[in-house]
């Protein structure tokens, strides 16, 4: 008798419906802080030195930065015949997608273009650029070829390379998100013109 008890209490709670649980979307705690630098990586730009550069810009500025996924490239964004990206071309791209990013954030923060090729002015005036300017969209577009000590020959070293990015990028802060300008003071990230590594290696990272 108590074991017919036992099987009917079973089956009995076998009956009772079960709490529903309310499906739970992932990563609740993503953060809706606001956006105070946009990094968009262009296709092939080295992925660890992004995530550390996004790091190292949050601490050093106390903002959040939030870097997006990888740009596509166009044959108009890459001169066959010197081998470059064309800047303004990478410009126009990335300024549609940066505005995109600011009405979906309800933020004007500056973007950050990171390409890893070489990189030059449609006039090719120069033979290269580390990077260049655009005010009016409050955009920088730089390239990783030329501070890679790989792309000299030399052994890789992701230290080296993700202080030089570091520069590059808190220089296009200090105008885009400081409204700084040019120094002449080796001292100062805001020092200019960079006319190769030597320079750029002996500029500070911050600003004075």
């Amino acid at each position: 008798m108590r074991m017919l008890c036992c099987t009917f209490l079973l089956i009995l709670s076998g009956c009772v419906s079960q709490p529903v649980v309310e499906p739970r979307l992932g990563n609740q705690d993503y953060s809706d802080e606001p956006v105070g630098i946009f990094i968009i990586p262009v296709f092939g730009a080295k992925t660890s030195l992004v995530a550390e550069l996004e790091k190292r810009l949050q601490e050093q500025h106390g903002v959040r930065v939030k870097t997006t996924t990888e740009m596509g490239l166009d044959a108009k964004h890459f001169d066959k015949q010197h081998k470059q990206f064309i800047v303004e071309e990478i410009a126009k791209s990335g300024e549609i997608i940066a505005e995109k990013l600011r009405a979906s954030s309800n933020s004007n923060a500056p973007a950050i273009i990171i390409i890893p090729g070489d990189m030059n002015s449609a006039d090719f005036s120069l033979r290269f650029l580390f990077s260049k300017h655009f005010f009016k969209p409050r955009l920088t577009v730089m390239s990783l070829a030329r501070i890679d000590p790989v792309s000299f020959g030399e052994p890789p070293n992701s230290g080296l390379m993700l202080d030089r990015a570091t520069k590059l990028v808190n220089k296009a802060l200090g105008y885009h998100l400081y409204g700084y300008e040019a120094s002449s003071d080796l001292g100062s990230v805001m020092y200019g013109p960079i006319m190769g590594l030597d320079d750029l290696d002996s500029v500070n990272q911050w600003y004075k």
